[in-house]
């Protein structure tokens, strides 16, 4: 009776745990959105790593410590693997892309960004290309030796905590408008 109990027990662990993978690659594409992954996925997965690890406590006693332990690393690495796979991806002036536009002035209305989202800028004339600089250069529309200058034409830039300050590298063009902050929330 009690192997017939355990093996059910597992083949219920078996189930989630795929269950939890199906899940997991759904909450990928639904990530943007937050439709399942933010609600009900980091319970479920919680209710399973709590399972195993009571599974653990059971079948070596005197090693309750070791498999909380391991429940709360698994759980630290759930909640930072959720951070890295809900970052979302943001063009920046949508179609038109970066440059001297009035639109990039509007372009961050409406929007919460978070740490470790990704810009994305997009421009043809090499003269757009993006420096990161501090707030200081950022109101001089001065990109100083410290600041880090991408001229890629498709440069992806992640957000870093609090105020991100991104400009054109040629002042002319900054001035003209091209310059963007924007806050990462944590």
């Amino acid at each position: 009776m009690a192997q017939a109990k355990s093996g059910r027990v597992s083949q219920a662990v078996a189930l989630r745990i795929v269950i939890l993978f199906l899940l997991l690659k759904w909450g990928i594409v639904l990530c943007n959105t937050y439709v399942l992954y933010q609600s009900l996925l980091p319970i479920f997965f919680m209710s399973v790593v709590l399972e195993l690890c009571l599974k653990m406590a059971q079948a070596r006693s005197g090693r309750v410590s070791q498999a909380a332990t391991l429940g709360i690393v698994i759980l630290f690495l759930l909640l930072k693997w959720e951070i890295v796979l809900c970052n979302n991806t943001y063009v920046v002036g949508y179609a038109k892309g970066w440059g001297p536009y009035p639109e990039i002035f509007y372009w961050t209305k409406g929007k919460d960004f978070k740490t470790g989202d990704t810009l994305v800028f997009n421009y043809k004339n090499p003269d757009y290309r993006v420096a990161v600089v501090n707030a200081d250069e950022y109101t001089s529309c001065t990109a100083g030796p410290d600041a880090k200058i991408y001229n890629s034409g498709h440069d992806q830039i992640p957000i870093r905590p609090q105020n991100n300050f991104y400009i054109a590298a040629v002042p002319q063009y900054c001035n003209e408008g091209a310059k963007l902050q924007v806050y990462g929330d944590f």
